[in-house]
């Protein structure tokens, strides 16, 4: 496991955690609102859930934890199941509520659920149990809380890959990318397959898999001194990268034993 950091502006450097990651996620989803162009289908997270949802009941409970501009919430509900999106920004969540008045759309902070014990069919949640500095237990804890027995949890996590660890070893610090140390900021975890794997059995789970995802993101991380040419780079070889160098981010989907 490895820490990331960022630089806070002045406005937001003395915030507590949670206030924090409230107003930085605002913000972001204030500024890719208008270019989102979600193709849920065609995701490789939904590659990974697909044969979970198929065998859902129909009607059946699905939490989408940070659910940030609500496409899959959105996708869900269209498919007929009961579909609930969780955000911890209230400005976004009135947003979704305006735009989309017939989705369950909630605000609500994934590591203390307001939902009753045993309730949920399905809980998927894409690069958020990472952002708190606590780590994965106290999100995790909840997931497992609220899942029936026998449901599934899916989850991504950035993927502490390889060229990541070879890039903090050569530079002789953990990763972080700061212009202003005194205003330090906890961003995210990241993590090898084997301990999201030990996270999510100290929590309760029988892991079902793992799988490192977003290698053409990853390239484009590796390959962004190259300017214009680094997309297009990441293009072409990003089917025969190595996933445990370049992939960006780490699915893992455990069930609650029944």
């Amino acid at each position: 496991m490895r820490k990331d950091y960022l630089t806070a502006d002045s406005s937001t450097a003395a915030l507590d955690e949670g206030r924090f990651v409230d107003d930085y996620w605002t913000k972001v989803w204030q500024r890719e609102a208008a270019a989102s162009q979600t193709n849920v289908p065609k995701s490789e997270e939904f590659a990974e859930i697909a044969a979970t949802v198929a065998a859902l009941p129909p009607g059946a409970t699905i939490l989408d934890g940070g659910c940030g501009l609500g496409a899959w919430t959105n996708h869900f509900r269209q498919q007929g199941f009961r579909a609930i999106g969780l955000d911890i920004s209230a400005p976004t969540i009135e947003r979704l509520r305006a735009a989309m008045p017939d989705v369950d759309f909630r605000v609500g902070d994934l590591r203390a659920l307001e939902f009753s014990d045993s309730s949920v069919d399905f809980y998927f949640s894409w690069g958020v149990f990472e952002h708190f500095e606590a780590g994965l237990r106290p999100c995790l804890d909840e997931a497992f809380r609220v899942l029936k027995p026998g449901a599934r949890l899916a989850i991504s996590v950035p993927h502490d890959a390889l060229r990541l660890s070879w890039r903090a070893l050569n530079r002789g610090d953990d990763g972080r990318d700061l212009t202003d140390p005194r205003r330090a900021r906890f961003y995210q975890w990241r993590f090898t397959p084997g301990e999201l794997e030990v996270e999510m059995k100290t929590a309760g789970f029988n892991i079902v898999g793992t799988r490192p995802i977003s290698v053409r993101s990853g390239l484009q991380r590796a390959l962004s001194g190259l300017g214009e040419a680094g997309p297009r780079l990441a293009r072409w070889f990003s089917g025969i990268a190595p996933r445990a160098v370049y992939a960006h981010m780490l699915v893992g989907i455990g069930e609650k034993p029944r």
